[in-house]
């Protein structure tokens, strides 16, 4: 864990290092005050992010394309349906509730929701390197935040799968995430707008990156809601 003094330097290393990329993170930025704003200029006008062959963000398809678009969807149905039997491990219980029950039951719905918010599919298989894998993350970021995606008040959601890491490459997918996602993401003031998670499935690693989920009432809450209507 950082202390202060090692996160104020940590984010003027990010922000040095990555330069490039501050139209990017300016243009996601919905706050003055966050704490980027002491390497960010955030007092100019807001521009439209300009994508060509220069920038180094994307505007990625959805879902795979291109010559590789036959394997690569073949990896997000396995990992697709790897998340699936996840799911359906779940105990549930169908009959009296229990608070052991509606803890499973409130597991398996927000995993669900989970599942249905994402509406991006990106595999990366021919490079894949920090710079890459980052241009790849917060390419979707802003897609993610800049549109509302066909979940409406639901969120959105991306999931970017990994094909097989060149084991001389050594990416600690866990720091990688904390250091160049989490972290950047709450001096951003995106904190408590992202959920963040990295896990395997289908024999690939994963990130998933969902925007605006939110909370959704507990069973107990939706159990008093419904006497309510009764």
């Amino acid at each position: 864990a950082f202390d202060e003094i090692d996160e104020e330097v940590a984010m003027g290393d990010f922000f040095t290092t990555y330069n490039d990329w501050h139209p990017l993170f300016k243009s996601i930025v919905h706050a003055p005050n966050v704490p980027a704003s002491s390497h960010l200029d955030l007092s100019a006008e807001r521009c439209e992010l300009i994508f060509d062959d220069e920038s180094p963000w994307k505007k990625l398809p959805p879902i795979p394309q291109g010559p590789e678009k036959d394997s690569q969807l073949e990896i997000v149905s396995r990992v697709l349906d790897s998340f699936q039997k996840a799911l359906t491990d779940i105990p549930v219980n169908e009959a009296l509730y229990s608070k052991e029950d509606d803890e499973n039951d409130l597991q398996f719905l927000e995993e669900g929701r989970r599942m249905l918010v994402l509406n991006r599919f990106q595999v990366m298989t021919s490079t894949i390197d920090h710079e890459s894998l980052f241009g790849t993350c917060w390419s979707e970021i802003f897609f993610l935040v800049s549109e509302k995606g066909d979940s409406g008040d639901m969120g959105n959601g991306s999931l970017v799968m990994l094909g097989e890491l060149d084991g001389e490459l050594g990416i600690d997918l866990n720091h990688f995430v904390n250091t160049k996602i989490r972290m950047p993401l709450s001096w951003l003031g995106l904190e408590d707008t992202f959920e963040v998670s990295t896990f395997e499935r289908g024999g690939h690693e994963c990130i998933r990156l969902i925007h605006g989920l939110g909370d959704i009432p507990s069973l107990e809450d939706r159990n008093r809601e419904e006497e309510g209507f009764q």
